[in-house]
């Protein structure tokens, strides 16, 4: 099951991170009030994250409670007007729900999105263009043969920045 990681112990926060279905974080902490994990990801974005989307059997209780603190967004400026952008930061995991096998093949729906840079983004799939540039997030479809797949998410903001990651993806149970 994927999660959001968000600023503040609130789904209504700055969402600053995702995790993917099989993905591990790191549990630094909890929030002082609702069910809320503090987490740190693989690539070091820290935040709260719905604590009953996760698999954990640790003491809930017993972690230290982290508070919302507020930092400003790291910025990029663009070379070509000296405009300072927000940092570049992707939304990339696999759909629950989406998996279907048809003739010894399995499908599944990926989710990309960006945020920060200037806001207008051409999104990349293993080195192969997915949109032309938009300011929406973008759902595509991927396939496998046998076994799960790694696939590499990218996306280029406007203002020249690019952030890449890889995304594993479990192959369904297709009843083999």
């Amino acid at each position: 099951m994927s999660a959001g990681i968000f600023a503040a112990p609130d789904a209504d926060s700055q969402l600053l991170g995702g995790v993917s279905e099989g993905e591990e974080v790191t549990v630094e902490g909890r929030s002082a009030i609702g069910e809320w994990f503090y987490v740190r990801d693989d690539q070091g974005v820290e935040g709260f994250a719905y604590a009953p989307r996760f698999e954990w059997t640790g003491d809930y209780e017993s972690l230290p409670v982290k508070q919302t603190t507020v930092t400003p967004a790291p910025t990029s400026t663009s070379p070509s007007t000296g405009t300072p952008y927000p940092l570049l930061t992707m939304d990339l995991w696999d759909i629950v729900g989406t998996e279907y096998c048809s003739r010894g093949v399995w499908y599944k729906s990926v989710y990309i999105q960006g945020h920060g840079g200037d806001g207008v983004y051409t999104y990349y799939w293993n080195g192969e263009q997915l949109t032309d540039p938009t300011g929406e997030g973008f759902t595509f479809e991927v396939h496998g043969a046998g076994g799960p797949i790694i696939g590499t998410g990218k996306i280029v903001s406007g203002d020249g920045q690019e952030v890449s990651r890889d995304l594993f993806i479990a192959e369904p149970d297709c009843g083999n």
